[in-house]
């Protein structure tokens, strides 16, 4: 597990945007037993043994924090989210039953999962559940007065059966459209196995009027469920919105931001507050989709900065956090390159790092003003870069003897563009720059347009990219624009360079090779989801993308001494700052891992060009196609 962990929304210490809680002492139990905190087993099968401790992890946790004050506290909320918020369903009555003399509340955010039917009319979620609940032998600590009044006392691991049970109030954070529930308990990939819902699992607005009918009558089942708590419990919260999502207590721009979901023009951190505090009933449920329009509809995407190239996408990205700064997460994780444990990063734990927020939309190159008449927008990443520097230099960074610039995907891409100037800024250090997939490629998609060359060239005109682009390059392409690819910039760029990418990176495969707007029938859905399901005409596309991505790398790779790279043959998208940098589980390519091969290279150990096989070859890979986010792996004490 990352060793820092992020409060953020209901756990954030900042008063402005956590008024109700956000001096209390705040306390993430990290979440590993895989049954919610229920589980109390020992599995063997004659070689390997499984110890599922789930409740003795919860008991063990609890014991620890009475005597550290807890014991003496007087109000407590315990909550949490996914598997998260449904192990606080199982454990309420317990933390009352430890402090009696506080008054003890808790809330689910996104654990209210149903026992519901999918679309194939078999109950997947039911028998995942079970088989949970037996192999962790969770049924000796679920509600005892649930699993005494049901026949079958494995559905008590369900909230809807267990909440009537549960004696404190109970406070319930959901939406009626869990993106994990309608992905995997309404429409699971076994019911769905020509993916005729991809389209609709993906973007809402895309979904046709039968798949909206399904999804307003599991909105209808959800609420069946908690009439338990919105009719018939005075001291019962709720806030059930309209939006795709999942886990929304924990995230800035949802939980209390200018921009965040409301309902009965509530937001989320206010109507958690009013119920803790009794200052008013706080019983919110939201119309219908799509008639909420503050809803972020967070439809999970890959990881990354990414960019805006026109004024609708641009003011659409002021509202989140990837456009305003005061929507950012307060604390963010250093792991992988950016950790300071020396077995997980052994060349740079003890370095100064700075992490550079993102959130200008061009890689930190933009310097223009546009306005409409109505709206103005302020491109300044190119401005952001030079203040930043300019902060950091009298701390310390101007005293330097080495430097690594380095960023993932749109950070990535920032490197290729700040590289020469952070050289120049820095004449007294050894300045060195990495770029963690961030080499984009100019590159025809499947119907042969140039997806990504107008999307950039978008982006140059509206944020006044072209001045703030190397001068060399510009000075030598018919296209300046062009240079904002870094297969056109590379050879221009003065300090040595590290190239880590996947020469099947996802996001390039998902927006560049195969966009959306070339696959409108969705032919390649199967191949996106799990290239293991690629037709071999697929899988020759997608050697022919990564033969075009070895030639644009050959400058580096044939006629630089100082350069270096590592372009493995996984499904993926940003490695370096994930704990996969060095981990022994790590992807490898001539049995060097990312972190040993990014190393040598630093400090001229040894040549580090290191080139995968083609795909299926290597077994290291993790292969992290983007997935909706799964069972959030936390349970928190308030």
């Amino acid at each position: 597990m990352n060793k820092l962990a992020p409060f953020n929304g209901i756990l954030s210490n900042d008063p402005s945007l956590n008024p109700d809680f956000y001096n209390w002492n705040r306390v993430k139990l990290r979440y590993c037993d895989g049954a919610s905190f229920t589980g109390d087993a020992v599995f063997t099968n004659g070689t390997k043994t499984l110890y599922f401790k789930g409740q003795k992890i919860w008991e063990a946790i609890i014991n620890d924090l009475i005597p550290k004050g807890l014991g003496k506290a007087s109000k407590a909320l315990l909550s949490g989210c996914s598997a998260g918020g449904l192990a606080a369903f199982h454990q309420c009555d317990n933390l009352a039953k430890r402090l009696p003399n506080a008054d003890v509340k808790c809330m689910s955010d996104a654990g209210f999962f149903l026992d519901v039917e999918d679309i194939s009319s078999k109950y997947t979620m039911r028998n995942i559940f079970k088989g949970v609940v037996e192999l962790h032998e969770a049924k000796k600590n679920l509600n005892t007065k649930c699993t005494s009044a049901l026949q079958s006392p494995d559905l008590c691991f369900f909230p809807q059966y267990a909440l009537k049970y549960i004696s404190p109030p109970y406070f319930i954070l959901n939406t009626a459209y869990d993106v994990y529930q309608f992905r995997h308990a309404l429409v699971p990939p076994s019911s769905d196995n020509h993916r005729k819902w991809n389209h609709c699992k993906q973007d809402p607005a895309l979904c046709k009027p039968d798949e909206i009918n399904i999804l307003q009558g599991f909105r209808n089942y959800m609420l069946d469920a908690l009439k338990p708590i919105n009719l018939n419990s005075e001291k019962g919260g709720m806030f059930i919105n309209s939006c795709f999502a999942h886990c929304q207590s924990e995230s800035q721009d949802t939980w209390s931001g200018p921009d965040s979901p409301r309902v009965n023009n509530k937001s989320i951190a206010e109507a958690v507050g009013d119920w803790y505090f009794d200052r008013k009933k706080s019983k919110e449920i939201d119309c219908e989709y799509p008639y909420d329009k503050t809803c972020h509809n967070l439809i999970p995407q890959p990881p990354g900065g990414g960019w805006c190239n026109d004024l609708a996408s641009c003011l659409e990205r002021a509202k989140t956090r990837r456009g305003s700064t005061p929507l950012k997460n307060k604390l963010e994780p250093f792991n992988g390159i950016l950790s300071n444990d020396p077995s997980l990063n052994p060349d740079f734990h003890n370095w100064n790092r700075v992490k550079l927020r993102y959130c200008d939309g061009a890689s930190f190159t933009g310097d223009a003003v546009f306005t409409n008449g109505t709206k103005t927008l302020y491109f300044k990443g190119q401005k952001i870069w030079e203040a930043i520097i300019d902060d950091l230099i009298p701390k310390g960074l101007g005293k330097a003897s080495k430097a690594l610039l380095s960023g993932c995907s749109a950070g990535g891409l920032a490197t290729f563009h700040h590289c020469d100037n952070l050289a120049k800024q820095l004449p007294n250090a050894h300045v060195k720059c990495m770029s963690d997939a961030g080499f984009f490629l100019d590159v025809e998609d499947i119907s042969s347009k140039y997806t990504m060359r107008s999307f950039f060239k978008g982006v140059v005109e509206l944020q006044g990219v072209e001045k703030n682009l190397n001068t060399k390059c510009t000075s030598a392409l018919q296209s300046p624009d062009l240079c904002f690819f870094p297969q056109y910039a590379l050879k221009f760029i003065s300090p040595p360079y590290f190239i880590l990418n996947t020469a099947y990176d996802v996001y390039q495969f998902h927006n560049a090779l195969v966009p959306p707007s070339s696959d409108k029938q969705g032919k390649w859905n199967r191949c996106r989801n799990d290239p293991a399901a690629c037709t071999p005409e697929e899988i020759h596309i997608l050697q022919g993308f990564r033969s075009k991505m070895l030639d644009a790398l050959k400058p580096i790779n044939l006629n630089s001494e100082k350069g270096g790279m590592f372009i493995n043959s996984c499904f993926a998208h940003c490695q370096s700052e994930s704990q996969d940098w060095l981990g022994r589980d790590s992807p490898r390519v001539n049995n060097k891992r990312i972190a040993e091969a990014v190393g040598d290279w630093y400090f001229d150990r040894k040549k580090s060009k290191e080139i995968d096989c083609e795909y299926p070859c290597d077994k290291t890979c993790h292969n992290l196609i983007p997935q909706p986010p799964v069972r959030v792996q936390r349970s928190r004490v308030l």
